[in-house]
């Protein structure tokens, strides 16, 4: 007994690690202090070295352990004070080396680099000739831009980028700022390679191409705000994710590319690893009368299009998963597009389900360019088009049913040209009688309400799911008391 005792005491008595208190560093321009001090203080140093900010972001100093007083280490926060013009290459936040991220945080104990300095925010200006405003190679950290502004750069205005590529794991997040005006030809506002990175209430405007680049998996883009992109050429999107895509998830965003009839408000393309990617819950502007500009497209690899608004544009949603793939279109509301309201445009896709969306215009409600028992459109409300649902070559059986048709000028169904009457418990030329004009919610007597057919993903536009038995068709489920308003984000 004695010596368990002594076992447990052992054991008890066994010195623990624990991480060491947060350690509170600040870096200031080198307009601001003459010396380059120890970091641990905002005040400037009275001599190299002395408690004090460091003077620009060269003489940061990183370590990974945790604690060594006078580094950034894991669990550290610094502060980045004033404004910068961006330094050497216009990188700010190397990595020790380059295929190591020597002196990042760690996945339990992240360093975290706020601009929201006390007294005096920072920002940054990237300078003639310099390549950006911010670029990193580090991982685990926490970037808080909050009302910070990243500006100009010559490649990009903010860049995560780990030097072994895609595959790299970074885990970063970015929260608030404004990355704006950058304007180099060919160029987008943010580029991301690498997986694990979140963006979260970030503002992009006035970028040459593309307001975010993406290439890694496990992006995450939320709450944020994208307006005039595409700015000196036709090649720029809001967002677009290309090479590994798999875990992309893009939601609760604003796109706002009415000023340019180009390219996408949301795009995944070019997939290299095939992998899911879901746009939810996002709001798209594009011109009216578009030639050529669209709203959404995910090609090449499976994924959901999910209760996002779109108006006008081109085409609005469009999903070319490629063969054995399944890429939805559920729970959309899209506003006059000028020719398609949703394409499955791949004529190799056999997967795919288009239900409760509320399509308003536009030259054809939904088309198809295969035709497969298990491509499926169901409890759409399809109003003011010339041709409800096009499916453009003949064979196979893809199930329509439960669609409601209203003021359609041509056809309800086209099958390989042909005039077709439409799936059962179609309904045809009917009033959905929405809210008003420009309110397509459903009003308490609609022919919608509760008269579609349960079996399918239904989530709508404002993120409520459906009625179990029999959902409402189109992009809105009812409920008592129904809110007049907006949606309501989805988080």
């Amino acid at each position: 007994m004695i010596r368990l005792l002594c076992i447990i005491s052992v054991c008890i008595l066994w010195p623990m690690h624990a991480l060491a208190a947060q350690e509170i560093l600040y870096v200031r321009p080198p307009a601001a202090c003459a010396n380059n001090g120890d970091g641990t203080a905002y005040g400037c140093a009275a001599s190299p070295g002395a408690p004090g900010a460091f003077r620009t972001s060269d003489n940061i100093l990183f370590d990974t352990t945790d604690e060594t007083a006078g580094k950034v280490d894991p669990g550290d926060l610094l502060y980045v004070c004033g404004q910068f013009i961006a330094a050497t290459n216009g990188v700010f936040f190397y990595g020790g080396t380059l295929d190591n991220e020597n002196g990042s945080g760690t996945s339990t104990n992240r360093i975290t680099i706020s601009f929201n300095c006390p007294g005096d925010p920072g920002s940054i200006v990237g300078s003639g000739g310099q390549n950006f405003a911010w670029a990193s190679y580090r991982s685990y950290y926490d970037l808080v831009l909050g009302a910070a502004a990243l500006t100009g750069g010559d490649i990009n205005t903010l860049a995560i980028l780990p030097f072994s590529g895609a595959t790299k794991n970074l885990h970063v997040t970015v929260t608030g700022g404004t990355i704006r005006d950058h304007l180099v030809v060919g160029e987008k506002c943010i580029s991301i390679v690498g997986q694990h990175v979140t963006l979260n209430g970030v503002t992009v405007t006035n970028c040459a191409t593309d307001g975010i680049g993406v290439n890694g998996k496990y992006t995450e883009i939320k709450n944020s705000t994208i307006s005039r992109v595409s700015q000196l050429n036709s090649n720029g999107d809001c967002i677009q994710f290309s090479g590994n895509v798999d875990g992309a998830y893009i939601h609760n965003n604003i796109c706002d590319h009415s000023d340019k009839d180009t390219k996408y408000c949301y795009l995944s393309s070019a997939s290299s690893d095939n992998g899911f990617v879901r746009i939810e819950h996002n709001t798209c502007i594009r011109p009216a009368n578009s030639t050529t500009g669209l709203g959404i497209l995910i090609e090449g690899s499976p994924g959901v299009i999910l209760g996002n608004t779109i108006t006008n544009g081109y085409h609005g949603a469009i999903c070319n998963p490629g063969a054995a793939r399944q890429c939805d279109v559920i729970g959309n509301l899209i506003i006059t597009p000028t020719s398609r309201g949703v394409s499955v445009g791949d004529a190799a896709s056999t997967l795919s389900t288009v239900a409760h969306n509320t399509i308003i215009g536009g030259a054809t409600g939904i088309h198809f360019d295969a035709n497969a028992a298990r491509l499926v459109t169901k409890n759409n409300i399809l109003s003011g088009q010339a041709t409800g649902i096009n499916k453009s070559v003949a064979g196979g059986a893809p199930v329509d049913a439960y669609n409601l048709f209203y003021n359609i000028s041509g056809n309800n169904l086209v099958v390989n040209g042909t005039p077709t009457a439409p799936g059962p418990n179609s309904f045809l030329a009917t009033n959905p009688l929405f809210i008003n004009a420009a309110d397509y919610r459903l009003q308490g007597v609609s022919p919608a309400r509760r008269t579609g057919i349960s079996g399918q993903l239904c989530i709508d536009v404002r993120g409520r799911a459906c009625y179990p038995d029999t959902p409402d068709i189109g992009a809105y489920q009812a409920t008592s008391g129904d809110p007049a308003g907006p949606r309501a984000p989805v988080q």
